[in-house]
């Protein structure tokens, strides 16, 4: 996996401002955290002009957090495999939250890895 190191904002800003097509994953198991981090920046980057940003999460989110804004948009790997790859495999940027090692990510990790997208990793 190719990592960046973001020291500066305006390098991260700068990242996000050219990239065409950004997709967020969080981990298997998707908690609170995760779910909310990631709908979180998804609006965020909707609301800055990203019009193609996409969350994908391994394995669904727990029923309580389908509340959250933006939840019915999440693509969930194990459940459509194929349109999970197709959004990672076609992303220019991948941000990864809530997670310390790629091996949360269950059947998205060799997607992860495979990708030849820039990657932000967000723990």
């Amino acid at each position: 996996m190719r990592k960046l190191i973001l020291d500066k904002n305006n390098l991260i800003k700068s990242v996000i401002e050219k990239s065409k097509k950004i997709t967020i994953i969080s981990h298997v198991n998707p908690d609170g955290d995760a779910v909310g981090s990631s709908l979180a920046l998804w609006q965020v980057l909707k609301n800055r002009g990203n019009n193609d940003v996409k969350v994908v999460t391994p394995s669904r989110y727990p029923d309580f957090l389908v509340w959250l804004s933006g939840g019915d948009n999440v693509i969930v790997g194990n459940k459509d495999f194929n349109f999970a790859k197709d959004t990672i495999e076609s992303s220019d940027l991948l941000v990864l939250v809530d997670f310390s090692t790629i091996d949360r990510t269950g059947c998205l990790e060799s997607l992860i890895k495979n990708s030849n997208a820039i990657k932000i990793h967000i723990d």
